[in-house]
């Protein structure tokens, strides 16, 4: 993202931002006070759009999280010639929670995860603080001359516009690193997402489904995996994962969706389209990458066996396995529902499942390998913890424990070893 720079009015910015809160403040019956030991006609050196946005996060998680009768206090402050520093937080209040919901909040919240990437790119820093009383404070330290600042490039990352996909097809073809095409509509969050992955994988971006399609279309034998986000313009997420999934050569692609923490409908549509994984947002880098390698290397197993059990061409092989793919998703399908008759029972086995599809284990071992790339176990544990985490996101459930058993693990501590493997994350985590 490009910062356009300029002279801000702070002390002018802050109250029209604040301003915007007072009927809010007035409905929570929550006092909503600023406060200042500087000039009123200081100035930093801003882009203004991106300073704008910044505090209007910050005041609006204090107001969310603010308990009844609690003061939000907005404070400017200027500890040196080269810093400016702002407070937004609470003061004398009854609550004795409200601070640690908020860290908690703090650390799950899609804008706030965005208003942090803005504050580093910006050169600023944004720090938290529990403070007497029980309240908290943010501080925000923002250098008044930015001067000769950048904002950090991201390295192997690259916007192609459908054109120029040609041009470029042969060097992405050849690039050691897995490539992956990152489709978002939300520039800020598009730029956070890409340079998270950027140390670790060559990164296209696209803004949105339709323009991605063209990409896809012009570098057929180029993207290792897509992460999309569901909702954009002119195509969505959903619309370009039927596309993919009905085209004979990018069928097999891993399509991976982004969706929000309760977007249960859209989970399930996903998972009928044929998503290859979700990933809700907010998500943090250890989460996203997580993500990625379970899904790059279960792509890759997949194709392993074909590509060597057979001399045919790359072009043959596409061909062969999408041919076979609707009878192979339908015995699938015929697997999942066996699984998940039995999920909760711990005693089930393989011999059990081969029974049940009326072939011998041997076969069912050996095409369960050859269509997913995983051993039968693999994939009963795959889908015991994509049922263990709908369930976590519905909310529904209390404790980890709980989950475990429901989905057949015989202990939580290896359940929770598992999952934290898969996801990259504490079931707990989720469960706040």
């Amino acid at each position: 993202m490009e910062l356009i720079e300029k002279e801000v009015l702070l002390v002018k910015l802050l109250d029209e931002v604040s301003d915007q809160f007072k009927s809010e403040a007035e409905s929570k019956k929550v006092k909503l006070t600023r406060g200042h030991t500087v000039n009123e006609n200081i100035s930093v050196q801003s882009d203004e759009s991106v300073l704008r946005g910044i505090l209007f996060s910050l005041i609006d998680t204090a107001l969310k999280n603010a308990p009844a009768q609690c003061e939000v206090r907005i404070d400017i402050e200027q500890p040196d010639s080269n810093i400016i520093k702002i407070s937004i937080g609470t003061l004398n209040s009854e609550s004795k929670c409200h601070a640690k919901k908020l860290i908690e909040n703090d650390e799950s919240s899609t804008s706030l995860m965005l208003t942090e990437h803005m504050v580093k790119i910006s050169g600023a820093r944004l720090d938290l603080h529990v403070t007497t009383g029980n309240g908290y404070k943010y501080e925000l330290e923002w250098p008044i001359s930015l001067e000769t600042h950048d904002s950090p490039k991201r390295q192997n990352t690259a916007h192609l516009n459908p054109d120029e996909v040609n041009s470029s097809k042969r060097n992405l073809s050849h690039h050691s690193r897995n490539t992956i095409l990152l489709v978002e509509d939300q520039e800020e969050m598009l730029d956070y997402t890409a340079e998270l992955l950027g140390d670790y994988y060559q990164v296209i971006t696209a803004e949105n489904g339709h323009e991605a399609w063209q990409i896809m279309k012009n570098t057929s034998s180029v993207f290792d995996l897509v992460i999309c986000d569901i909702m954009m313009p002119e195509m969505d997420g959903f619309e370009l994962l039927e596309k993919i999934r009905k085209d004979k050569v990018l069928a097999t692609t891993p399509v991976a969706l982004l969706t929000a923490r309760k977007g249960d409908e859209n989970i399930i549509k996903a998972l009928a389209v044929g998503v290859s994984d979700y990933i809700t947002k907010p998500f943090t880098k250890e989460i996203l990458l997580a993500h990625c390698k379970h899904l790059l290397s279960n792509s890759k197993n997949r194709h392993r066996p074909i590509l060597e059990d057979t001399n045919v061409t790359e072009t043959e092989d596409f061909k062969r396995e999408n041919t076979i793919k609707i009878a192979d998703l339908n015995w699938l399908n015929s697997v999942e529902k066996i699984f998940r008759k039995h999920m909760s029972n711990r005693y089930f086995n393989m011999v059990m499942l081969a029974g049940e599809l009326a072939i011998s284990e041997r076969q069912m071992r050996r095409k369960l390998k050859r269509i997913t790339g995983m051993s039968p176990v693999q994939y009963m544990n795959e889908i015991k913890l994509n049922n263990a985490r709908q369930m976590m996101i519905s909310g529904k459930y209390n404790t980890v424990a709980e989950i475990s058993y429901e989905v057949g693990f015989d202990t939580p501590k290896y359940f929770s070893a598992l999952f934290r493997e898969r996801y990259g994350v504490n079931p707990t985590e989720i469960m706040r």
